[in-house]
């Protein structure tokens, strides 16, 4: 049996995040920007989101399941597990 995630939330302090990491391995998934408006980024793999969002106290790294599958797909989902582990941070949400 394979368990898998519908939805993944990490959080950082928003001074130290791993953007760059997270976003080189989501261009070679080949995930589509959809919209960054200087608060918040999102990305588009297999009808699947992930947002980049920066508040003053937290920046969040929210992908939904369907993104992450396609992120599977790709072969990139270890990868990106790595890149969100570049720095200190929190699973805020594991669905």
């Amino acid at each position: 049996m394979t368990v898998k995630a519908d939805w993944l939330d990490v959080t950082y302090r928003p001074d130290n995040t791993p953007e760059y990491a997270v976003l080189k391995v989501v261009q070679i998934a080949q995930a589509e920007a959809l919209t960054t408006d200087g608060t918040a980024a999102v990305w588009r793999l297999n009808r699947g989101t992930l947002r980049i969002e920066y508040r003053k106290q937290y920046a969040r790294f929210s992908a939904s399941g369907a993104f992450l599958d396609g992120l599977r797909a790709a072969g990139q989902f270890e990868q990106y597990l790595s890149a969100l582990s570049e720095a200190p941070h929190n699973v805020s949400r594991l669905d």
